[in-house]
């Protein structure tokens, strides 16, 4: 087994760059994490490297990554099948200028934390016990070492980010890791009524009002000892604002109808995708809201994430269903793509994809035109097979099966292509590869 010289905590230095191997052919080296601490890091196939990847489509010397005078660099060994920067071919050597890193068949990702303004933690803050916020990407760690940090206090949290971001995970994250006894209260300010918030939030008596039939506990009421989640604060009306206010600084609710105030222990987690100060929002109310402020990143910002959590959207979404490999050409446009509505459009294509594509891995072709576009000259499949899958040089100890190899295997196989690969020892996937690539239909031997 190869020993790997990596680093897997957080370093006190927020300025370094981590470097995030999130998909490889090596097992090894899957998953781990590389600090740019100003050694020079060689990336290849051979021991020449000293990095040696199990990675058939990487030359013996693939890649460099290393400092520079201005930052760090990204060099390229004049390799057969190219070192791709942010999709775009390395030539020679370049800064490391972008995000997802291509050699051979491996995928990395440049993992940076985000200012710990965004996402105050305490220095022991343990993010080991922060469940339902998948990732391992450097902005993920804060994010829970900073839900560990607030959780405990008492006070308001606001949550801010863009949409589809993952505010409502967060915001039960606060609660479960809080410890409160009462129920976690999801509330979407914005499709309340402007004519009801009030009563649905603080609850009303019989006859209050026309149509008020009989009583209404409201959810102030039902997150009693728990905690209240108001999604997009920034959509209740400003008659509302002024009794939320009055409710975060008194600890007491009204019900429409009279009677005596109620008194209420509620934690209040707030959420909004605008900026609440140029929407007339009260500025004594957004204070109030304000005891903590988070700042939820978007996926773009933790894109060492991604192929995680699109695998976790295919355990969830299809729990009957084994979990589907897919070629790293798949995976490498599902880095590439800003993902402008974030982990919820991840998951939305999840959905998609599991239902639509055929049998065998994910392929490239599978994937929505302006996900795939950025690859598709790369990996255009009219190219000859030579072309589209070159072994990484001529001294290769894993070179591809020839054609009548991969034939006499299916047949032996009947066509089965699990099968085929356990009796050779061969990965199913890079099987898949290869009789795609070669042309081969497993079906001709059924």
């Amino acid at each position: 087994m190869t020993t790997l010289r990596r680093d897997v905590t957080l370093t006190a230095d927020t300025s370094a760059l981590r470097i995030r191997i999130v998909h490889s052919p090596d097992p090894d080296y899957h998953g781990a994490e590389f600090v740019l601490d100003g050694r020079e890091l060689v990336f290849g196939r051979s021991s020449d490297a000293g990095e040696r990847v199990r990675d058939q489509r990487m030359s013996r010397r693939h890649v460099a990554l290393s400092a520079g005078a201005s930052g760090y660099l990204v060099e390229d060994f004049a390799t057969t099948n190219g070192t791709y920067l942010d999709g775009a071919p390395v030539t020679g050597r370049r800064p490391l200028d972008g995000v997802v890193l291509s050699a051979g068949d491996t995928l990395m990702v440049v993992d940076r934390e985000p200012s710990r303004d965004h996402l105050p933690a305490a220095p022991n803050a343990d993010p080991s016990g922060v469940g339902g916020v998948i990732g391992g990407s450097a902005a993920t760690l804060l994010l829970k070492r900073s839900i560990a940090t607030v959780a405990p206090t008492d006070g308001t949290v606001l949550l801010l980010g863009p949409t589809g971001s993952g505010k409502e995970v967060t915001a039960h994250a606060i609660h479960e890791v809080s410890g409160r006894d009462g129920a976690f209260v999801p509330v979407n300010c914005a499709a309340i009524p402007a004519e009801i918030a009030e009563s649905e939030l603080f609850g009303h008596k019989k006859g209050a009002f026309t149509g008020a039939e009989s009583e209404r506990t409201g959810y102030f009421g039902l997150a009693e000892g728990g905690t209240l989640f108001l999604d997009e604060v920034g959509d209740l009306p400003a008659p509302v604002q002024a009794k939320l206010l009055r409710v975060l600084e008194d600890k007491t609710i009204q019900p429409l109808g009279g009677g005596a105030p109620v008194s209420v222990d509620v934690r209040v987690v707030a959420a909004t995708h605008i900026d609440l100060e140029d929407t007339g929002f009260r500025q004594d109310l957004l204070a109030r809201l304000c005891d903590w402020v988070l700042r939820i990143p978007s996926l773009a910002e933790r894109r060492a994430d991604v192929l995680t959590l699109f695998k976790h959207f295919l355990r969830t979404e299809f729990p009957d269903r084994p979990v589907r490999d897919a070629t790293p050409e798949f995976y490498e446009a599902l880095l590439l793509h800003d993902w402008p509505m974030n982990v919820r459009e991840l998951r939305k294509l999840t959905k998609r994809l599991e239902q639509l594509a055929g049998e065998g891995p994910f392929e490239l072709i599978d994937l929505p035109l302006e996900l795939r576009g950025p690859l598709a000259q790369r990996f255009d499949k009219t190219a000859p097979a030579s072309a589209a899958v070159a072994p990484a040089d001529p001294e290769s100890e894993d070179g591809i099966p020839s054609f009548a190899a991969l034939e006499a295997a299916l047949a032996q196989a009947k066509g089965n292509v699990k099968a085929a690969a356990i009796d050779n020892g061969w990965h199913r996937t890079q099987l898949y590869r290869w009789l795609k690539r070669a042309g081969i239909d497993p079906a001709r031997f059924r």
